[in-house]
């Protein structure tokens, strides 16, 4: 039976009501030998003091370490780092969900490989409605096995499929303090170049149950630090990461321009802030035009995005001209025209889009939601669509939409000789 300590790190700043329930989540895990190290980052809530106070006085295992000026997350988590104890240490959110068994299977897998680091998959949630938004999880096809891995070993990719996030990674605290790895303080990405920094000096890194969530996250919380991001931070994060690397391998420093590159095209489509926007963008660009040399990447679409950064100015908006919904919501439902329910089969990129292109349209058939993954089953998605089984999705009497060929495929064999089920194309192409 393991009993090494755990390090729980979480920083604090006017969380309310859903600190609770968060510290809640903490306390009552299936494996008990842990030490909380609260870092009130100087909040002025009445309620989030109270909660903490309610918690120290209430169970030992609670440390509070309250600062008199805010510095951000990324320096909370740095001194909660200084602060632990543990063989192990984990950097919770304060308005986080941990699943009961999730300290339990992250340290067994731990203890019983000897790793640097264990990480597990999650499910993103809007904190208001609960709703299912997506989730992370981890795929075989990306070079992993059922054994540890080094991300040097992995393919070009890689770190694509890296979540930035250190609330699903447990990682072992000597190996932290031997690479001397600390959380950037600055205002947003503060973990990028921490859990990148460790991705890529860890030996032995393992993913956990199978792809089977251990922890809920809650996005869109009004003072959440990710609702009013600066998005030029990604290249803060990234220029350390670049010169504290700088000895590494061609393939590794490819590793990381092709991660820069995709994470930056994300925050450019997703933010509002033009002058964020061009900030970022002008970073990236003068970064590859002198400091990347293009002809040794080997993937040709990531070839392709190195030069349309070099070359092309922001104003020409190159990196929204591929990314447009390829959702015609108005000829799928017009296939469904007889139908009283649809089924939404694979919840990714497209499957959200018409999830929410279907919400938009106030249309009044019954949605549901089914993924292979089968989690969240009879919860609703952030849209009101209920999540059910794929057993229940075939037995039902109701019309599938599969949002990729892939699916398409799959379903296409197993319902040919079921004439009465309609199966539609959720996706152009």
């Amino acid at each position: 039976m393991n009993n090494s300590l755990v390090s729980v790190v979480m920083p604090v700043y006017n969380t309310g009501v859903l600190l609770k329930e968060s510290i809640g989540s903490l306390l009552n895990q299936t494996y008990t030998n842990i030490e909380l190290l609260c870092v009130d980052d100087a909040s002025n809530d009445t309620l989030t003091k109270e909660i903490l106070a309610e918690y120290l006085n209430a169970d030992a295992r609670v440390k509070l370490i309250v600062l008199e000026k805010n510095i951000g997350a990324g320096g909370a988590r740095n001194i909660g780092l200084e602060a632990a104890e543990g063989k192990y240490i984990l950097f919770f959110d304060s308005d986080d969900y941990a699943f009961p068994s999730m300290l339990e299977k992250l340290i067994n897998q731990c203890e019983k490989n000897e790793l640097d680091l264990c990480i597990c998959s999650a499910v993103v949630c809007d904190v208001e409605s609960k709703g299912y938004i997506t989730s992370i999880i981890h795929k075989e096809e990306r070079g992993t096995t059922d054994g540890y891995f080094s991300v040097k070993n992995l393919s070009e990719d890689a770190l694509l499929h890296w979540n930035t996030a250190p609330w699903n990674k447990l990682f072992r605290l000597d190996f932290v303090k031997e690479i001397s790895c600390h959380f950037q303080e600055i205002a947003s990405c503060n973990d990028v170049y921490f859990t990148i920094m460790c991705a890529m000096k860890a030996t032995r890194i393992m993913y956990c149950e199978n792809g089977n969530p251990l922890v809920e996250y809650r996005k869109g919380r009004s003072n959440q630090i990710s609702r009013n991001k600066k998005i030029s931070d990604l290249f803060l994060a990234f220029d350390k990461l670049f010169q504290d690397l700088k000895d590494v391998s061609n393939e590794e420093k490819n590793q990381l321009v092709t991660a820069l590159i995709y994470l930056s095209i994300a925050e450019l489509m997703a933010s509002k802030d033009i002058q964020e926007k061009k900030k970022l963008y002008g970073f990236v660009s003068d970064f590859i035009r002198n400091q990347v040399r293009v002809e040794g990447i080997k993937s040709e679409k990531t070839k392709e995005i190195c030069i349309s950064f070099r070359d092309e100015k922001f104003e020409s908006g190159w990196f929204e001209k591929n990314n447009n919904d390829e959702i015609d919501i108005h000829s799928v439902l017009k296939q469904l025209i007889d139908q009283n329910a649809i089924i939404i089969w694979g919840y990714g990129h497209n499957g959200v889009i018409l999830d929410r292109k279907i919400h938009e349209m106030e249309c009044s058939k019954k949605i549901y939601v089914t993924d292979k993954k089968d989690i969240m089953l009879g919860r609703k998605t952030q849209y009101e669509s209920t999540i059910i089984e794929t057993k229940s999705a075939l037995e039902m009497d109701a019309a599938l939409i599969a949002t990729n060929k892939e699916i398409y495929e799959y379903l296409s064999e197993i319902l040919k000789d079921n004439t009465k089920k309609i199966l539609i194309k959720g996706w152009i192409g």
